[in-house]
């Protein structure tokens, strides 16, 4: 998760000197995503202190996580997605016309926690691939959800973060889909198995997500 060092933020005041790198007190560690507030520091080299220790931290869980999906096919959805799930129902609003319930009805168990379904975490990596190029465009501002896009908050109910990470739900669908199939819960069959077919057409904008 990307942070940053800004030396204006309103709750993290400087003590003295011109705005800067140099200045004493108010340098602001926060969140890129959401613009939360991580820590105030009184020099630059603290707060860069603190971001490292954030990121060793966020590696050592994400290798926890990892090492607990290898022990047993849990299929509890990680924290990423239960919140990136709950910040798209948050903002139903800009979702578009193309937004299905079902996809409203999986977000809000994903939201709270519970068991994603082998047949969404089959459809999560295939949906993923196919989606990520409607992300090819000006990006909009994760601090102000006025300027969401339908595809921001599609990314978002399907547990990916659109500005920082948009394939870590896939991701993390396809390390499930791999288990599943070694551990005998689910056929290999059509999941790893290409059909030629004719070229798709391209979807239109307000295909249903």
């Amino acid at each position: 998760m990307p942070y940053s060092i800004i030396h204006s933020h309103p709750d993290c005041l400087k003590e003295s000197g011109e705005t800067g790198q140099y200045q004493v007190g108010g340098h602001a560690v926060v969140k890129d995503d959401d613009g939360t507030l991580m820590g105030c520091h009184k020099t630059h080299k603290s707060a860069q202190d603190q971001i490292t220790a954030i990121n060793i931290s966020e590696a050592e869980q994400n290798e926890l996580v990892i090492e607990a999906e290898l022990r047993a096919v849990d299929r509890k959805p990680p924290k990423f997605m239960q919140e990136n799930a709950q910040r798209g129902l948050d903002n139903l609003n800009k979702a578009g016309d193309g937004l299905t319930d079902k996809t409203k009805r999986e977000a809000r168990s994903m939201a709270n926690g519970e068991d994603v379904s082998v047949d969404k975490i089959v459809r999560m990596g295939a949906w993923h691939k196919r989606h990520l190029s409607d992300l090819d465009r000006e990006k909009s501002n994760p601090n102000d959800s006025d300027t969401y896009r339908a595809s921001d908050v599609a990314f978002l109910l399907w547990g990916s973060n659109p500005w920082t990470n948009p394939t870590q739900a896939g991701d993390w669908a396809d390390r499930k889909v791999a288990q599943l199939v070694t551990e005998n819960e689910l056929e290999p069959r059509k999941i790893y198995t290409t059909k030629k077919t004719k070229p798709k057409a391209k979807p239109k904008k307000n295909e249903r997500v």
